[in-house]
């Protein structure tokens, strides 16, 4: 995929209009909502802009770092047919456990949390297929997801102000 158009999608009352040089798609109100199903936006922003590919990149994650993308992106490039999109994980290694039933570990013996069997979870801090598949499927996971692995740090997610804090306090440590 070679990237040579930028578009940045946002809603309408987002946009003032100091993007210069820069591609934007303003977004119908409908589809500006936090009610809205996601599938019914990936839907929309798809049907809405033209390229083959698009590469979903959302900007809760402030630590993801533009050589991380570059590095997402060539593993997109490369992929082997059997897959039809690249999705950014991350390993988790904790107890996990769904419906009161642990998935990675037996409580007896019980293991050390470092000797777990990993499970990835999804970062949301790229994903990228074809643009042709994101308009049925309402989804930028496909059916046969590479997943690109990054570390807990660079996939940390923004949805809370403890997050946004705990973030900016490791990009000034990065960057002082």
């Amino acid at each position: 995929m070679n990237i040579n158009k930028l578009k940045i999608t946002v809603k309408p009352k987002y946009y003032f209009g100091y993007l210069q040089g820069v591609n934007v798609h303003i977004r119908d109100p409908k589809y500006s909502t936090s009610f809205l199903p996601p599938s019914e936006l990936f839907s929309y922003i798809a049907s809405e802009i033209s390229g083959e590919h698009i590469a979903w990149v959302n900007v809760t994650n402030p630590l993801f770092e533009s050589n991380a993308y570059d590095k997402a992106i060539e593993a997109y490039n490369n992929l082997d047919s059997k897959y039809n999109c690249l999705t950014s994980v991350y390993e988790v290694k904790n107890n996990l456990f769904y419906k009161g039933r642990p998935i990675n570990f037996q409580a007896n013996p019980w293991p050390r949390s470092q000797d777990l069997e990993g499970v990835c979870a999804m970062s949301h801090a790229i994903n990228i297929m074809r643009r042709e598949e994101m308009i049925p499927l309402g989804s930028y996971l496909g059916s046969s997801p590479y997943f690109f692995y990054m570390d807990s740090i660079s996939s940390l997610d923004i949805d809370y102000q403890i997050d946004f804090d705990f973030c900016e306090m490791i990009y000034k440590k990065r960057h002082s």
